[in-house]
């Protein structure tokens, strides 16, 4: 949560950037009415200056396609979106991402309920008639059940996370863990939170964490050894785990708290408490998301699908509401993801002497300088910490392959003159 504090401190005065306000991007599931094909994802935006509304997606981009009978789940894995339908009958569409157009629909697959990316090029459904686990390739168009030969998979998961090349599915009281390059069971995971209402992972520490009604437990990756249990005083029916720069938030009712998995003795914080009307539609599904590198968040309802969803975005640092509203045609909205920034403006003109691409980059990132000459290129991470350095003339390639994803700033500078090239802010995403 002090990301954006630390970006102010270590990078604005260094290199004369201007913040402006913040914008949003903000993906919105809405499930639809059942026996009803109106389920759609919808696409939220203040780039321009205002909000604007795009969808529904997928019925925009194929022609005469009418929506999802109950919509359940959504994903973008790579180049690929993913649907799970749940209606009167029961599909998973796969289609090209970001144009949304149908690439490959599967009719065969039981009763999905929950998915969850399984590495670049797969996918993992959890289905409940009959019980069972597949995975999807999307190069190949192929499903396939997981291997599970002490039959671990009981029921049907309604919590599943991709963690560490691993895919770990919820069953009541225990974790089962899958390692998506055989298909198979590798182990199953005894927790002690009671039932399970929450997974996320902290690559940083190589850590699973799981959330129950009053208690959070963390899990070695690696050798899949559980801590202790951390009791959540004052907290009852905790759900919706979320994860940010070393934050676990989460919701009881309509309070958000934040629990830092840097000091775990400390107990979980309330930090903000909505507005939003609802009661059972409040946060319904996955109705609660947290930009991963701005630690902001957002909520909505369901509008008991009866009427327009709602949502509210809101600056995890400042704790103040940067939007909220109503989405036209959105019925029943089960899912959010969001993505915020603040613009950065050159507050020198002559500056920006450099183009930097692609952007977002994966493994390389190549420079090309505006001006002839000897110049030196820095990177710097999100806390204004250096992360790359070099010297060079003409074009010039950084490896970044390694560097974890997220927002970056590069400065160049001709011959030592520490603001002569500029800042340019770089995304790293795969």
């Amino acid at each position: 949560m002090k990301k954006l504090l630390l970006i102010g401190v270590a990078l604005l005065g260094l290199q004369n950037l201007v913040a402006q306000q913040k914008t949003f991007e903000l993906d919105v599931v809405a499930e639809g009415n059942f026996g009803t094909p109106n389920g759609d994802v919808f696409h939220l935006s203040n780039a321009t200056g205002t909000v604007v509304q795009q969808g529904p997606m997928y019925q925009n981009a194929n022609t005469g396609a009418t929506g999802f009978d109950v919509l359940q789940d959504y994903e973008v894995i790579g180049s690929k979106a993913v649907f799970l339908s749940k209606g009167v009958s029961y599909s998973v569409v796969v289609a090209n991402y970001p144009s949304f157009e149908t690439v490959h629909t599967f009719t065969a697959i039981g009763a999905p309920q929950t998915l969850v990316t399984g590495g670049t090029d797969k996918a993992y459904v959890s289905v409940s008639n009959p019980t069972a686990v597949y995975q999807i390739d999307l190069a190949t168009n192929t499903a396939t059940p997981v291997n599970d030969a002490n039959s671990e998979i009981s029921s049907y998961s309604n919590y599943m996370l991709y963690a560490n090349g691993f895919v770990y599915v919820a069953m009541p009281s225990k974790l089962v863990k899958i390692n998506p390059a055989t298909n198979t069971v590798v182990s199953a995971i005894a927790t002690q939170v009671g039932g399970i209402n929450g997974l996320e992972y902290d690559a940083d520490s190589n850590t699973v964490w799981v959330l129950g009604d009053t208690a959070l437990q963390a899990i070695a990756d690696d050798t899949d050894v559980t801590a202790a249990p951390i009791t959540l005083t004052g907290v009852t029916n905790a759900g919706y785990l979320r994860f940010a720069n070393n934050v676990l938030y989460f919701l009881s009712g309509k309070t958000v708290y934040a629990f830092s998995t840097e000091n775990q003795t400390a107990p979980a914080s309330a930090i903000y408490t909505s507005t939003l009307t609802g009661t059972w539609d409040f946060a319904y599904g996955k109705g609660f998301d947290v930009d991963e590198t701005s630690g902001d968040f957002v909520i909505g309802t369901a509008g008991a699908f009866a009427g327009p969803s709602t949502y509210e975005i809101v600056d995890g640092t400042t704790l103040q509401v940067l939007a909220s509203g109503t989405i036209p045609g959105c019925m029943g909205a089960n899912e959010f993801a969001l993505k915020t920034q603040v613009p950065l403006s050159i507050a020198n003109p002559a500056q920006a002497q450099f183009s930097a691409y692609p952007n977002p980059a994966s493994d390389r990132l190549t420079f090309a300088p505006k001006t002839d000459g000897a110049y030196s290129v820095s990177l710097y991470n999100a806390l204004g910490a250096q992360v790359r350095t070099l010297q060079a003339t003409g074009q010039a390639v950084i490896n970044v392959s390694d560097l974890p994803t997220g927002v970056y700033f590069a400065k160049l500078s001709y011959n030592g003159a520490s603001n002569q090239g500029g800042v340019q802010k770089i995304m790293i995403a795969r």
